[in-house]
């Protein structure tokens, strides 16, 4: 079996008893798929644990029912994702799916990073009094390091601008701001962000601490504390009009809004394939 980039950890099914009560009472989504498909979302309606394990679903259209072929299944809780096997059946209730007994955490072995640029509009903005006069002039427009120029591999290069009022509304109060100074974010998870500076704002930036920066992403906005710097380096994709970048690494206690907006971000892409991929090896192995 090749390496996972995913660790399962078997969990006691007297443990996930309770986790399946929340999980139908919440009318929450499972993915469900069989071997090498993609998966399919259904909502949850009960669960019963007296004549075994079994989770039934409000009828789907779009799943086929294989009598007796292994399914596999996979829900996050709480921000922890599950995964499982079972058999499928259709009763006059809805679609039930018999849980094998055999249940498991997924345990990622690095954090997942949503890649940001330039698909997302995502910003990170610090207060540094008096900076944004000293480095960018009071002439300059807007307080964002523009990557408009910046060269390969980021191919494709989108507006800095938001055209719905209300998100632009939020990041025009923030630009105005004169002791703000924002930037483009690259990527980003639940406990950290990177994202480009030039060689005169990376002093900035050189051996902070328990810092503060306000996270704008579209409409939404997330304050973040104690945030600290981990690593500066030379940005090798590339500059803006021959000025150098530095890419500049941070990290922050998780934050739970934060990480279940990645995540949700994450299930829209492919990024989820990869982890069902090796939880079907993992159990077929």
């Amino acid at each position: 079996m090749p390496a996972a980039e995913v660790n399962f950890i078997k969990i006691p099914v007297v443990e996930l008893v309770p986790k399946f009560n929340s999980l139908a009472r919440d009318k929450g989504l499972v993915n469900l798929w069989y071997k090498g498909s993609n998966p399919h979302k259904h909502r949850a309606t009960t669960f019963t644990s007296s004549n075994g394990l079994n989770l039934t679903f409000f009828k789907e259209e779009d799943f086929e029912i294989k009598p007796k072929e292994k399914v596999y299944y996979s829900f996050r809780l709480a921000g922890i994702e599950y995964y499982g096997i079972g058999v499928v059946s259709n009763s006059p209730e809805g679609l039930v799916l018999k849980l094998a007994q055999d249940i498991f955490r997924s345990e990622k072995r690095g954090k997942e990073r949503l890649l940001t640029f330039p698909h997302h509009q995502v910003y990170s903005y610090f207060e540094f009094d008096g900076a944004k006069e000293q480095f960018r002039g009071l002439g300059v427009s807007g307080n964002v390091v523009s990557l408009q120029d910046f060269k390969q591999p980021f191919k494709e290069i989108k507006r800095e601008v938001y055209t719905d009022p209300v998100k632009n509304f939020i990041k025009t109060t923030l630009d105005e701001n004169p002791n703000l100074m924002g930037y483009r974010v690259i990527d980003l998870s639940s406990n950290g962000i990177a994202f480009l500076v030039n060689a005169r704002e990376k002093i900035l930036f050189e051996g902070l601490n328990n810092i503060s920066t306000t996270l704008l992403y579209d409409s939404l906005s997330f304050e973040i504390k104690g945030a600290k710097v981990v690593y500066i380096v030379d940005s090798l994709t590339g500059s803006t009009k021959g000025n150098p970048l530095y890419k500049i690494g941070m990290t922050f206690p998780e934050n739970e809004k934060l990480s279940s907006l990645v995540h949700r971000k994450l299930e829209m892409s492919n990024a989820k394939e990869g982890a069902q991929q090796d939880f079907e090896d993992f159990i077929d192995d």
